[in-house]
């Protein structure tokens, strides 16, 4: 286990978020608000809800709410990466430098009607509208081509247009583009962020109407006297459309029709989240580029070592190689010698005697690695064998 990380139970956890704001503690771990909301949704660790902390700030005691007990099967521990002060005080010095970069966003009401849309409103308008935009089986509208990332049934689909032309059209006065294609993405300070506007629907089990129940019995007593016809096949699950609107920003965060207020009331603030965001996914990435390149410099590093360590052991092998060479030009060369010697003390030195003598001192030259002698046989490659073929 490296030496900044180290596991952290659910008690633990637990009392961090309710003595500190999350974004204090994600900080802690690296990683952001919404990475550590879904990891107490796992453990199954409460947290403080909106507003928590401006009213212990106001000086307003708030009763904490309990930790229940684990789920069955849910984690009950969190490995975690530390980071230290310092780059604590890095990461959160670049989020404000980011965030402080951006100006407050004007309160942005959307029209009464479709009067002035914006093109990717118009397009979006005429796509959803047409006869052959089809419904799926819980009354969600489906394109025939790409346009702006809608997800409502016929009824709210005014109301959401209505509701993103307002959007669209502040987005691009503060500076921000959008690109529609497989998804549609607003690029906030080079930052690209997935925006989705949905509608929530209501799904329950389906219950059998009469005709459906009258059909069935028709089918039962059809297949009795031997017919065939086709079994009625009925829905799972009846979906009711609820009206409500939901706009998502990527997967950082979620923005609901409530009962006290709609979407239309809420367009400023999610303009101002998407600054926020962006601010913060840069500074994450600044971040991340920052380790990317310190590991890239380790593991260049590493591969030089790596590297020099297998040249060295290359030219150790080498030296090896010559070492044994030599010696065996050594050896052969005192059998030599001794030979001749031998031959001239006993008068038997004879012409093929003398002939090999030569040879063999060839042999032994070749084979002594500081001679670096080539010699015509056993240097020439190996013939290769012919076949028919060829």
């Amino acid at each position: 286990m490296a030496q900044n990380q180290k596991k952290i139970n659910r008690e633990t956890l637990y009392e961090e978020i309710w003595t500190e704001p999350m974004t204090t503690v994600a900080l802690r771990y690296n990683m952001s608000d919404v990475g550590l909301a879904k990891n107490c949704k796992k453990m199954n660790i409460p947290r403080p809800g909106l507003g928590y902390w401006a009213r212990v700030q106001a000086g307003q005691k708030i009763v904490r709410i309990p930790l229940p007990p684990p789920k069955l099967h849910s984690p009950t521990e969190l490995m975690v990466t530390l980071l230290n002060a310092e780059e604590q005080e890095r990461k959160q010095s670049l989020t404000k430098k980011f965030a402080a970069e951006k100006f407050p966003v004007d309160d942005v009401i959307p029209d009464a009607v479709l009067s002035d849309p914006h093109p990717l409103i118009k397009k979006a308008s005429e796509t959803f509208c047409r006869k052959s935009c089809n419904t799926d089986e819980r009354g969600i509208l489906i394109p025939t081509q790409k346009t702006l990332a809608i997800s409502v049934t016929r009824s709210s689909l005014e109301r959401a247009l209505l509701i993103l032309d307002a959007l669209i059209k502040a987005l691009i006065k503060n500076g921000v583009s959008i690109h529609v294609g497989e998804k549609t993405i607003v690029t906030v300070d080079g930052e690209p962020i997935e925006i989705f506007l949905n509608e929530r629907i209501k799904r329950s089990d389906h219950k059998e109407t009469p005709e459906e129940i009258v059909a069935k019995e028709k089918y039962s007593k059809a297949v009795q006297s031997g017919r065939y016809i086709s079994y009625p096949h009925t829905p799972r699950y009846d979906y009711q459309p609820t009206g409500l609107l939901t706009i998502k920003l990527d997967y950082y965060k979620t923005f609901n029709d409530t009962n006290h207020t709609n979407l239309e009331e809420r367009l400023s603030e999610i303009i101002s989240c998407l600054f926020t965001l962006a601010a913060d996914i840069k500074a994450r990435r600044i971040e991340r580029e920052r380790r990317d390149e310190i590991t890239r410099q380790k593991e260049e590093r590493r591969k030089k070592l790596v590297e020099r360590i297998e040249s060295e052991k290359e030219a150790l092998g080498r030296l090896e190689k010559d070492a044994k060479s030599w010696e065996r030009s050594q050896k052969i060369s005192t059998y030599i010698n001794e030979i001749e010697r031998n031959a001239i003390n006993s008068d038997g030195m004879t012409d093929d005697l003398r002939k090999w003598i030569e040879w063999a001192r060839a042999k032994a030259d070749w084979l002594n690695p500081m001679n670096n002698i080539s010699d015509l046989l056993l240097d020439a490659p190996i013939p290769q064998k012919e076949y028919w073929w060829q």
